[in-house]
Order: C-alpha cells, then sequence, then structure tokens
C-alpha cells in the first residue's frame, strides 16, 4: 500500500497545478481508485482539513496517507506529493526571475488563471453533489459564501460553522 500511495501522490504532485483546492479533484480520484475513500467520506476529510491551520494539500496528502497506511502512510504521501512541486518550483523560480518581462512568458501565465478558477468551480460543483439538498445546507452555504465576499477571515467562517454543526447536529 505504500508504494500506491507514493505512485498517487505523485501523481497528484506532478499534474496538480495551482494550489490546494485545485489538487483536491486529483487527490479525490487517486482516493477512490485506490478504494480508500468514497465521495462521502473524502469530504469529511476535506472539511476536518479545512478546519485546521495550514495547507490544504498537505493536510489532505497527511489525512489520504494515514487512511491508507497509518503514520508511515502518511509521511509517504507527504513526502511524494511534494517532491516534484520542490524540485519545479526551484527551476521555474530560475526560469522566471530570467524571463519574467518576456511577452510569451506572462501570455501563458495569464492563459493560465481561467483554468485555475474552473477547477475551483468544478470542485465546488462536485463538494455541492454530495451535499443533502436541504434548506440548511443551502442556506450555511449562503452564509458562507456572503461572510466571504463581504472579506471575513476564511478561518472564522470555518470556525462559525464547526460551532454551528456542534450546536444544531
Amino acid at each position: 500500500m505504500l508504494w500506491k500511495l507514493f505512485v498517487a501522490f505523485l501523481k497528484v504532485g506532478v499534474f496538480g497545478y495551482g494550489s490546494g483546492p485545485a489538487m483536491l479533484v486529483l487527490i479525490q480520484r487517486e482516493m477512490a481508485d485506490l478504494g480508500l475513500m468514497d465521495a462521502a467520506q473524502f469530504n469529511d476529510a476535506v472539511a476536518v482539513s479545512t478546519a485546521l491551520p495550514g495547507p490544504l494539500a498537505t493536510k489532505m496528502a497527511l489525512y489520504c496517507g494515514h487512511a491508507g497506511a497509518g503514520v508511515p502512510g502518511a509521511a509517504v504521501a507527504l513526502v511524494a506529493m511534494l517532491l516534484p512541486s520542490t524540485l519545479g518550483i526551484l527551476i521555474v523560480a530560475r526560469f522566471l526571475m530570467q524571463y519574467k518581462d518576456q511577452p510569451k512568458v506572462a501570455a501563458a501565465l495569464r492563459a493560465l488563471r481561467p483554468v485555475v478558477v474552473a477547477i475551483f468551480l468544478f470542485l465546488a460543483y462536485n463538494a455541492g453533489r454530495q451535499l443533502r439538498p436541504q434548506w440548511d445546507a443551502i442556506a450555511l452555504g449562503l452564509v458562507a459564501l456572503v461572510l466571504l465576499v463581504l472579506r471575513v477571515e476564511p478561518a472564522w467562517v470555518v470556525l462559525g460553522a464547526v460551532i454551528v454543526g456542534l450546536i444544531f447536529y
């Protein structure tokens, strides 16, 4: 299982572009392919990982790796996921520092932005399909969205959701 986790999270590290939330689609597919998590379990993992401080993708790697093979699985998943980006950022940073003012480099980065937004929307769509279509879930989601648009710190929004969950569920 350790080797399977290593390969799965190495793929996430290689093909996952953008931030932690953008990688969630890939992580979800890998966990499903390995038979470690169904959609509901994955959504629980995302909820727990989002509620804790730190980068989302690394917490998900730790959580999912632990689900697959305990503490060794968590370590393997984390290292495998971080390895490609660590090497890649060292190479890209050197390249961008030399060529950042070139029009082709700026154009490539500009083209990537809407793709990252599409990945976020797809992730939200997938997560939303798992919610029960009841008024409380819709209301909580809308309140959270309004608070985030009003620039309330996301940590407070998450903490509020945890408190609401503890009181009403």
